[in-house]
């Protein structure tokens, strides 16, 4: 196995030298080298020492470069039109976690909260990307309408089949 000694830089025991075994069993785990940023899983019991393992490689600085040089190929290729794009998909994305997700875990009905969002998400990506015009407001209720028949069908093949969302073991 492969002992590493990692110092904690982020949560609550920040600054701790945390002690890690990586097992040769561990087939997906990559030989370390000295400074290299790892992301380490932890528990705590209470009234102990952290106890800590190895996660994953820390890929953030290379992900975010991925993210730039994408943003930058869409506006390069796409000019206006690709950034409008970007713009829709930057506010799709804050839609996504600053509302549906929260939603979603306030306990609210999942295929109501998907709809809703669904319709909010489509409308602000396609007139921001495309404009207020009438071919978009065409195409937006192109979407909708799909969206409302393909829910209609979905629930009315949910009580045909009976189906309770519940497995065998957790049924019986």
């Amino acid at each position: 196995c492969q002992q590493i000694t990692a110092r904690v830089t982020t949560g609550p025991n920040t600054g701790d030298l945390a002690e890690v075994s990586i097992y040769i069993t561990e087939q997906s785990v990559p030989t370390l080298e000295v400074d290299q940023k790892i992301v380490l899983r932890s528990f705590q019991a209470p009234g102990q020492d952290a106890q800590y393992s190895f996660g994953e490689l820390q890929r953030s600085p290379q992900l975010w470069l991925l993210i730039a040089a994408f943003a930058l190929v869409v506006v390069l290729f796409g000019r206006w039109h690709g950034l409008r794009a970007l713009l829709g998909l930057g506010a799709s994305l804050w839609l996504l976690v600053a509302f549906l997700i929260p939603s979603l875990l306030r306990g609210n009905p999942p295929v109501g909260v998907a709809i809703a969002g669904g319709f909010v998400i489509a409308g602000v990506a396609v007139y921001v990307a495309h404009g207020a015009r009438i071919t978009t407001t065409v195409a937006f209720l192109g979407t909708v309408t799909s969206v409302v028949v393909i829910a209609v069908l979905a629930a009315l093949a949910v009580s045909f089949a009976n189906l309770t969302g519940l497995d065998e073991g957790a049924a019986g």
